[in-house]
């Protein structure tokens, strides 16, 4: 604050700290899109991890000797704060990664066109349309963890049924888990965000919901790496000569990838589950006033 004319000073932007993450981040996500090519063992991929560890860990350093840091580490030091954090990059981990296989799989073993993908994609959009509302007024009257668990455990048991029934013929058991998973979501969402920012000091919501919309982004970008990798590690290629005598062979390999992949994700709604569980723990040492955006 300038004594003068008491108008506060611009903060310099942290361009270090930016410059850090955005390597350390590139460096992740290159190395989970060239796993399979390269091999996961290769020095390459080892190399890239191994620089995204540094890289990150300098940018965390940084950010603690920052006068003006890209991250407020003081924030992570609440503990119901951190842990409900993770419970949302769980969370978008699936609903990014879903969003990215699911069309693939209509295309692929169901023939589905664009339009007809899009059709179906809609039962999912519908659904918590309508019950955003309800959800959020339902995250004010009842525990916002209690509502996090029961819907992390809902979506889990959805998404493992699910990997378990992509060979059965017809569109049924895919409307079946977008219905289901869109009632698992509305009722995450709306209280985990009360949640989040009720963790956060009153003065710094502001920060508390930067660091809130960053974790989302992030965990949507990975969701897709992720995913993407997974099946590619899944589904290995069947030569072309191969693949035009035995197509029911590599429906085969595109089945076994499809279902490693909704089994990792039902694995990821179980580490929300747990995170949603360890909150309620830390809220009652600690309880925190819900509060909404």
């Amino acid at each position: 604050m300038s004594p003068e004319n008491g108008i506060s000073e611009k903060e310099p932007f942290d361009f270090p700290g930016a410059l850090l993450s955005l390597l350390g981040l590139s460096m992740l996500l290159y190395g989970f899109n060239m796993g399979k090519e390269l091999g996961w063992g290769s020095i390459q991929i080892m190399l890239l991890f191994a620089s995204s560890i540094v890289l990150l860990s300098l940018f965390i350093i940084r950010e603690k000797r920052c006068k003006a840091p890209l991250l407020d580490l003081a924030l992570f030091k609440n503990h119901t704060f951190s842990l409900a954090l993770c419970a949302t990059f769980m969370a978008y981990l699936l609903i990014s990664g879903n969003a990215f296989i699911l069309p693939f799989y209509l295309k692929t073993t169901k023939g589905l066109n664009s339009q007809q993908i899009g059709m179906v994609l809609l039962a999912y959009s519908l659904i918590y349309v309508f019950m955003s509302s309800y959800a959020g007024k339902l995250s004010d009257r009842m525990s916002p963890v209690i509502l996090c668990m029961a819907a992390m455990f809902s979506a889990a048991v959805n998404t493992f049924v699910f990997s378990y029934t992509l060979q059965f013929q017809g569109l049924l058991f895919v409307l079946t888990f977008l219905i289901w998973m869109a009632f698992s979501f509305v009722f995450f969402f709306s209280p985990n965000n009360n949640q989040v920012m009720g963790c956060a000091p009153q003065d710094r919501h502001g920060v508390a919901s930067g660091i809130f919309n960053t974790t989302t982004n992030l965990s949507m970008v990975f969701g897709v790496a992720v995913f993407e990798a997974v099946f590619s590690q899944f589904s290995q290629d069947v030569p072309a000569a191969k693949a035009v005598l035995e197509p029911a062979m590599q429906m085969a390999m595109q089945q076994r990838g499809f279902r490693a992949v909704y089994i990792v994700g039902g694995l990821v709604c179980v580490a929300a589950l747990i995170f949603s569980f360890m909150v309620r723990k830390g809220s009652k040492q600690h309880p925190v006033e819900p509060r909404g955006f």
